[in-house]
């Protein structure tokens, strides 16, 4: 049970970790490591330490051709199934040191998933970097619904990476709305209220250190510190999923009439009239209610000025470069 689970784990400012990955594999390949699997065979997710960090990064770069969901390098995909999370966060660190794209995937089930996808350099109007989702400008920043083959684009915003500096990605989902964050950039969606961000990972499109000839270019996009989060909205010990009471503390979960909702905010189970006057307004005791309800269909989309990102040191290029030519090497034998 997830509320049992929630008192174990790690919590800050409202959540609580559910997953969460500190040190890749020092040597060799990510795929097929700890539950992650890879949507294209033909590139490899290698990893590298530089000082305390871990990073994971897409090996190499291959010419765009195909569509999505043929198992060619528009699935360039790495992800993990981690754990179930249905209100909550996902966030990760990138540096990406080339133009191309990349981005980070949630809910990813079969052929379907959501990505964050950010194309080229920003500020870099005459950028000739490779995008996966037609009719995105040289620079942009968005949600897409990947099914099958089709890529719809949920929401956007025409700013694109930082390169050469960290930033952080967080994309949450809390009562049917999904919002995607990458520095003070924020895209937004409308999604089932059963949607789960389990499914959970990185991506890279035509973003890797080597051609396929096997000649480095030195630049890729790396990502380190994924951590898969449960929402606690008030900060009670149960997490949103299994809460009654979402927005008003009730660690005990009391629901004395069994309807669902818990004690702490259920109306229907106010303190009776005393006597005197009646002075009811229909209010009761019960606090907030169970949590924020949206009912339209339509997309927004909040832009707040540019990416934002704090400069990073980034990974230690001369050991990835190393360990890159021996992955390199390696698969060009096979």
């Amino acid at each position: 049970m997830i509320a049992l689970f929630s008192l174990l784990a790690t919590a800050q400012a409202g959540l609580v970790e559910a997953w969460s990955v500190e040190n890749f594999p020092r040597e060799g390949e990510i795929v097929g490591w700890e539950g992650w699997e890879g949507g294209y065979e033909g590139d490899g997710w290698a990893s590298q330490r530089s000082d305390a960090d871990s990073w994971a990064y897409s090996l190499a770069d291959h010419a765009p051709s195909g569509e999505f969901g043929d198992g060619g390098p528009y699935d360039n995909w790495i992800v993990n199934e981690a754990v179930p999370v249905q209100q909550g966060e996902f966030s990760v660190v990138t540096y990406p040191t080339d133009n191309d794209a990349f981005g980070v995937v949630v809910a990813h089930a079969r052929d379907r998933y959501v990505l964050l996808l950010v194309c080229g350099e920003e500020g870099n109007d005459t950028s000739t970097q490779s995008c996966p989702v037609s009719g995105l400008e040289t620079h942009a920043t968005a949600l897409v619904e990947v099914i099958g083959s089709r890529a719809d684009v949920l929401d956007v915003a025409d700013v694109g990476a930082r390169t050469g500096e960290e930033s952080e990605i967080a994309i949450r989902m809390d009562n049917g709305v999904l919002t995607a964050t990458v520095g003070r950039v924020s895209l937004t969606t409308k999604v089932d209220k059963d949607f789960q961000l389990s499914g959970v990972g990185f991506y890279a499109f035509n973003e890797g250190l080597y051609d396929e000839s096997g000649e480095s270019d030195g630049d890729t996009v790396y990502f380190r510190s994924p951590v898969l989060s449960w929402m606690d909205e008030d900060d009670d010990e149960v997490v949103d999923d299994e809460d009654n009471c979402e927005s008003v503390p009730n660690t005990d979960q009391a629901d004395a009439d069994g309807d669902g909702l818990g004690t702490a905010c259920d109306e229907d189970e106010a303190a009776p009239d005393t006597g005197g006057e009646d002075t009811d307004t229909g209010g009761g005791g019960g606090g907030k209610g169970g949590g924020k309800q949206d009912d339209g269909d339509g997309v927004s989309i909040t832009q707040k000025g540019g990416c934002g990102c704090d400069a990073g040191a980034g990974p230690a290029l001369p050991g990835v470069l190393a360990l890159g030519l021996v992955l390199a090497a390696g698969r060009r034998r096979r």
